[in-house]
């Protein structure tokens, strides 16, 4: 009933690090670690407006027990993390983008849209049929950044986020 999950947590998640530029920008994308938890709590902090979605030891749990998905952090010029992105497998077909952020100052440069493009490539290279994730219904540029990529709106599920009961609009790429 579930070899699925055999199948994926057989596959050790192995991502080459690389460095980017991005205008004047040099950025390395590597692998998350459980060491990188507690810079990707300050990041939300920054990015939420005080608030935190998600605690260190739920990052170092998803991280551990992501079904086979993958958690990235990009770190800049002087080896401070500045953005992450995590992904779980739901079942052998469907890669879920769990979570993303980017330090304010650096939102438009498009690292956000080059770590989707990773987890992209991830869920391709493991013959997934789709990425899905779900955003704030308020978060309008995340909205049309998700459109650029082709993700199309799916659902919404009314009262999703438990800080102010915010609806989640659900969003799906077919691959």
């Amino acid at each position: 009933m579930f070899s699925w999950i055999k199948k994926i947590f057989n596959q050790k998640i192995v991502y080459n690090s690389k460095t980017i530029n991005i205008q004047d920008y040099q950025f390395l994308i590597r692998q998350a670690k459980r060491s990188d938890a507690s810079l990707m709590v300050k990041i939300e902090k920054l990015v939420y407006n005080g608030l935190v979605p998600w605690n260190e030891y739920a990052f170092i749990y998803e991280m551990r027990n992501s079904n086979g998905g993958l958690y990235l952090v990009a770190e800049d010029e002087n080896q401070h993390v500045v953005a992450f992105i995590g992904s779980a497998f739901i079942n052998d077909k469907e890669l879920h983008i769990t979570n993303i952020a980017v330090l304010p100052k650096i939102q438009r440069l498009t690292l956000g849209s080059f770590l989707i493009d990773e987890v992209i490539n991830f869920a391709r290279d493991r013959q997934a049929k789709s990425v899905t994730l779900e955003l704030r219904e308020s978060n309008k540029s995340a909205m049309k950044l998700y459109f650029r990529k082709n993700f199309e709106i799916v659902s919404e599920t009314q009262g999703y986020y438990d800080t102010n009961h915010e609806d989640a609009i659900n969003m799906e790429l077919i691959l």
